[in-house]
């Protein structure tokens, strides 16, 4: 801070130092008498007025317009130093100008000293011995002007050097205290003893405005005044500055700049008021620091709380410094609704303050987060608007699937159709507190996601639109891929809670009826064959081949029972009579889809009993019908022998028939079946041959003509598996002969599905092991191995569960129907690692240089999908362009590298592929690799310190010196050149840079983009020691750093641009 600048105790006297000449300010009667002259006075040597025999020098002065002169507040004092010699009586006169002149005696001195120097004719100076006067000037108020002079008597005699010296010659104006009647800062009034407060960083425009009031009667009204800080005269860039820096009248505004400056708050300084007249100094107290604060939402209310789910919602304010924006701690902020304080607390060290409000009424209302501000406290408040809801927006909403009416969203189950492309069209009345907002439709967590179930959404899920219109619609494609169970939510930018769950139910879920199987024969009570009946689901949804899973309920008088379709949409129901009569039996389908459904009635006559039973056995292949009837295999031959029992069919013409309800499997018999034969004692036989190469179910008759037909059902069976059905593990479909996949650590279901009117439906299934292994390799089956259970016309299912099982097996199971004694060819299972997922891929670090015969090393690493760990020996296939594949297994840690040596330049694709035999896919990744054809080093220019004539990088020996600062500036061949676009930093060779303090800008291995200008770097050299070493590059992507260029770093001056190539500097 500097020296005080702020003038005071104003002198009316002009020159009163006699520090310029007389013509200064004085009026003399006689210049050989009144003169100024130059001598010691308290060892310093002192202008002086010298006053001698009857010499006069007298300055009138002009008071002052404010104050008028006032006894004891308002008065003009003269003041000066004197000495009168040789026994001078002087004087010195004050004659206002409107009279009463006032004269006073101004004593010689009586010092022999002194009458000695008097007497004394020297060149030399004297020694003064100065005396202080201070004399009231009487003065009417309404005086202008007042002359003071000073005079010397005459000499006695000739030579006499008597007379007056007089300097430091005042007129002051002295006033009283000043008495203030208040301050006034920044517009607040306040009384003059309270500290004035002031802003930290209220500066320049923001600077507080201060306003002095003196006392109505005070005589510094309408003078100038001037403002200290401590004592001394602020400058900018002190804690305190005030402009302006001078006087001003006492009335006028002062700006007082408070710099953020964090030491200062709360530190008091002295803010003196001094005048430009003589007075005492008027202090004020001010104290730095923060008091006029804003308040700021931080976070408003993010939704409309909802009374009825007991929500709340948080509101958070921050409390800022107003000028400097700084968060302030420790403040207390208060939360009002309308007069009501709901909460108060202390904001925290982020300047944040947080209230949890819990409406108790509903509306929009408003929270006032009020913090206590000195300076206009009616502004630090903020308003947030809380809109405060008493029932849940989402009761309201309805939910439309497709055209089908509109139920409450969550209410009810919704039953979208696989293949089929619907729309989900919400409805939300205008005056709904959800309307205007952005909504979105989420997928609720299962264990069934969109992409596995095939199911998209058009806008996509979770991207929110705005509700603008009273319906909003989804289009929702659902692929015929498996049937599923999924939950839908909408989610409102304003609302805490998404809505209730929308379940919805995805399967074969609208449906109609197709072929149908009416009863073939009346079945009788004696006869334990079931009769099969059957109906045909089709879905309605076009481009849908099949109706899997639809369930059929057929109702007989025996109850209801559910048989879910299976291939090609059938349902199959077996019938066994239980009285005699004729029944309906009815299948019924219900399409959850719009609740419709339809139904068909099957007419059933069950017969007491089949006289053929007690008249005659019929075998095929020595085996009776038992009761699943007859069976044999396709393409093989059999026997059928009729055999007697008693006597009353004897010699009757017996012969067989094929009823049109069968369908044509290529019956070959011999002899033919309409061949009528007398049956004896012995029977007879029809050697029988099915040349069809489809299975199925079929009747045969036996015909006698004073009988009705005897209908005998049969079963023609295929010796594959695979013919009967389909084999799945989960979805996959496989081939007995080519097995399937199960994997480790992951939980299967495996499947056998016999084909639509299997001949295999009804009959008793067991899955076995074929050589049972010891332990079973951990694979838990349920139900367990051998377990006996009727093959359903949907299929049967086995759990797989492999979660326990580690090491790769390879095993067989087999299929027994225990009715056939049959077991059908093994089915092949090969337990591992069969479902990988890529973990990472390791593109090329670099381009390969390929006159350089660079090669790049690639990576793909693989895990499991179900156990997410590394998989070893999986087999990789790297196809590698130009030269041959390489077969690759990956590691323990499941890396599979390839080294890849290209034979030509360009943007080139190595993929690398992988089978997941587990269903069959093939995975593949592309590697991109950028061949260089050169070096792209070759042709780029090392530039030091501007060198005109710059080099290849390597060639050009440069003479850096020390303590020199210079640049080094890369060159590209052009702007094809390899090198563009790539970060190039500098390295140094041969020394540490700390050894010669060698700093460099950007630094040492910091890349910069290389432009097709080139880049440049600044390089500084300590003095420290001579030194050669070399500099040299690296660049992004490139296996080679650059040649070094060679350095060397001496102490003797060189021009700046100085180097050379090697031969040069030899």
């Amino acid at each position: 801070m500097s020296q005080q600048t702020v003038t005071a105790e104003h002198n009316f006297i002009v020159n009163g130092d006699l520090l310029e000449s007389l013509d200064v300010g004085w009026t003399v009667n006689d210049e050989s008498k009144v003169s100024i002259k130059r001598e010691v006075w308290g060892g310093v040597l002192t202008p002086h007025l010298h006053v001698v025999n009857e010499g006069e020098a007298e300055q009138t002065i002009h008071l002052r317009d404010l104050p008028r002169p006032a006894k004891d507040r308002a008065d003009y004092r003269v003041s000066f130093y004197y000495q009168a010699t040789q026994g001078a009586m002087c004087w010195v006169s004050l004659s206002p100008g409107k009279g009463g002149e006032q004269r006073y005696d101004l004593v010689p001195s009586l010092k022999p000293d002194d009458e000695q120097q008097e007497v004394q004719e020297s060149d030399e100076p004297l020694d003064l011995q100065l005396e202080l006067r201070e004399y009231l000037i009487t003065l009417e108020p309404d005086e202008a002007e007042v002359t003071v002079s000073f005079g010397a008597p005459e000499n006695d005699r000739p030579g006499m050097l008597r007379g007056l010296r007089v300097t430091r010659i005042k007129v002051e104006l002295l006033l009283e205290d000043l008495r203030l009647e208040r301050v006034i800062l920044n517009g607040v009034s306040q009384e003059a003893a309270d500290p004035l407060r002031l802003c930290l960083g209220a500066v320049n425009e923001n600077a507080a405005v201060l306003t002095l009031v003196p006392a109505d009667d005070s005589v510094w009204k309408g003078t100038n005044v001037g403002l200290l800080v401590n004592g001394q005269t602020p400058v900018p860039g002190a804690p305190i500055s005030v402009s302006p820096g001078g006087e001003q009248t006492i009335e006028h505004p002062w700006r007082l700049s408070c710099d953020d400056l964090p030491e200062e708050e709360g530190v008091e300084h002295s803010l003196c008021i001094q005048s430009e007249f003589t007075a005492e100094l008027y202090e004020l107290k001010t104290l730095s620091g923060h008091f006029r604060l804003d308040i700021i939402a931080v976070q408003e209310a993010a939704y409309y709380p909802v009374m009825d789910l007991g929500q709340s919602v948080t509101l958070t304010a921050r409390v800022l410094s107003h000028y400097t924006k700084q968060p302030l701690a420790g403040r207390e902020v208060r939360w009002y609704l309308g007069d009501d304080e709901l909460f108060c607390d202390k904001t925290d060290e982020n300047g944040e303050a947080s209230f949890e409000y819990s409406p108790d009424m509903s509306g929009n209302q408003q929270i006032i987060a009020k913090v206590d501000s000195y300076y206009h406290p009616e502004n630090a408040q903020y308003v947030f608007a809380v809109w405060a809801l008493q029932t849940d927006p989402w009761l309201e909403v309805c939910i439309n699937l497709d055209e089908l009416g509109a139920v409450i969203w969550g209410d009810k189950t919704l039953f979208p159709c696989r293949g089929g492309a619907h729309s989900l069209i919400t409805s939300i009345s205008d005056d709904n507190p959800i309307f205007g907002t952005s909504v979105a439709l989420f997928w609720q967590d299962t264990p069934d996601s969109p992409e596995y179930l095939g199911v998209t959404f058009d806008p996509p899920l979770e991207e929110a639109r705005e509700l603008s219109v009273a319906n909003m619609r989804w289009a929702m494609h659902c692929a015929d891929i498996r049937n599923g169970q999924y939950s839908l939510q909408l989610e409102s930018s304003r609302l805490k809670e998404r809505s209730k769950l929308m379940e919805l139910n995805l399967a074969h879920n609208w449906v109609e009826k197709g072929w149908v199987k009416e009863a073939s024969r009346f079945p009788s009570l004696d006869s334990p064959i079931p009769l099969p009946l059957a109906i045909q689901a089709m879905s309605k949804i076009a481009g849908v081949p099949e109706a899997r899973e639809v369930d059929v309920t057929w109702m007989s008088s025996t109850g209801d029972e559910s048989k879910p379709t299976g291939t090609d949409g059938v349902s199959e129901f077996d019938f066994v009579p239980t009285e005699e009569g004729t029944f309906d039996v009815v299948a019924k389908v219900v399409n959850r889809y719009d609740d419709s459904s339809f139904d068909h009635s099957f007419s059933v006559t069950v017969v007491g009993e089949d006289p053929w039973n007690k008249l005659a056995t019929l075998t095929l292949n020595n085996r009776e019908p038992g009761a699943i009837g007859i069976f044999s295999f396709m393409g093989e031959e059999g026997t059928l022998k009729l055999m007697p029992i008693g006597n009353g069919l004897i010699d009757q013409e017996v012969y067989l028939n094929w009823p049109d309800t069968n369908p044509d499997l290529g019956l070959v018999t011999d002899p033919p079946m309409d061949q009528k034969r007398k049956l004896t004692n012995q029977g007879l036989s029809w050697k029988v041959e099915f040349t069809s190469t489809e299975s199925a179910r079929y009747d045969l008759q036996v015909c006698c003509d004073m009988l009705d037909p005897w209908t005998v059902p049969g079963r023609l069976l295929s010796r594959s598996i695979d013919a009967e059905g389909s084999l799945e593990l989960d979805e996959v479909r496989f081939g007995s002969e080519n097995g399937a996949y199960p994997c480790i650590g992951a939980q299967h279901d495996l499947w056998f599905r016999p084909k639509a009117s299997s001949p295999l439906s009804g009959l008793q299934l067991a899955l076995r092991w074929k050589n049972e292994p010891e332990g079973k390799y951990g694979i838990i089956f349920n139900p367990d191995l051998g377990h006996v259970a009727q093959l359903q016309p949907s299929g049967n299912k086995w759990e797989l569960n492999c979660v326990s099982a580690s090491r790769v097996e390879s095993f067989s199971l087999e299929l027994f129907f225990p009715e056939l004694e049959l077991v059908y060819t093994p089915l092949k299972m090969s337990l591992g690692n069969h479902r990988l997922l890529v973990w990472a891929a390791r593109q090329a670090a670099m381009d390969p240089v390929l006159a350089n015969n660079e090669s790049v090393r690639l990576g793909l690493r693989l895990r499991s999908f179900y156990t997410t760990k590394a998989v070893m020996d999986a087999p990789i296939k790297f196809e590698r362009p130009g030269t041959t594949d390489l077969e690759a297994l990956t590691e323990e840690d499941g890396w599979a590298p390839c080294d890849y040596q290209p034979r030509s330049a360009g943007d080139l694709v190595v993929t690398a592929s992988f089978l997941n035999r587990y269903n069959g896919e093939s995975v593949s990744t592309p590697f991109q690799v950028t061949v260089l054809a050169n070096d792209p080093w070759a042709g780029l220019k090392f530039e030091f310190a501007g060198d005109p004539k710059a080099e290849a990088i390597g060639v050009k020996t440069v003479f850096p010196r020390r303590g020199g600062t210079y640049t080094i500036k890369l060159i590209p061949a052009g702007v094809g050149s390899d090198m563009v676009g790539r970060g190039v930093a500098l390295g140094l060779s041969g020394i540490g840079a700390s050894e010669i303090g060698a700093t460099l800008t950007p630094g040492w291995g910091n890349p910069q983009t290389m432009t097709p200008t080139g880049v440049t770097w600044t390089l500084k050299l300590g003095n420290v020691q001579d030194a050669g070493f070399g500099i040299f590059a690296a660049a992004s992507r490139l296996y080679r750093f650059s040649s070094n260029n060679p350095a060397s770093l001496g102490s003797v001056p060189l021009p700046v641009s100085s180097a050379a190539t090697e031969d040069e500097a030899l």
